[in-house]
């Protein structure tokens, strides 16, 4: 197990704990599952971009190669770049789905909302380009 693991396990149960002995409002819930779901997209697309990069990295290499013809490399670097053009686009389904559980997620919780509650209006995709 990471240290990041153990981190994210060991705050898990600590908020656990506190929950069962003070109880959060309703208002603080809701902010407190958006965060979270905010969280895990923001990780999610920094990887998205970073992979991005890197394949974008064998994309140029692989241009450069085929200006000097060598053909194991070249059908090298074409199927990892293939590969990971594949691995992008499964990634990029992942993290479409969950946006999508983000906004359902907010909506039901909106929705059950007690009426002392005031929802407030919130910017579509918050930044991400996708």
């Amino acid at each position: 197990m990471s240290l990041a693991a153990f981190c994210r396990l060991l705050r898990s149960r600590w908020h656990g704990l506190a929950n069962s002995i003070w109880p959060d409002s309703f208002a603080e819930q809701v902010q407190a599952e958006l965060g979270l779901l905010d969280g895990e997209l923001r990780r999610r697309h920094d990887r998205l971009v970073k992979y991005r990069q890197k394949t974008e990295k064998i994309r140029y290499s692989l241009q450069r190669r085929e200006l000097r013809p060598q053909s194991l490399a070249v059908d090298r670097l074409r199927r990892r770049l293939a590969e990971r053009e594949r691995k992008y686009q499964e990634s990029l389904l992942r993290f479409d789905r969950w946006k999508q559980e983000r906004k359902a997620v907010r909506d039901l919780l909106i929705r059950h909302a007690p009426a002392d509650v005031r929802v407030v209006e919130e910017e579509s995709d918050f930044g991400y380009p996708f």
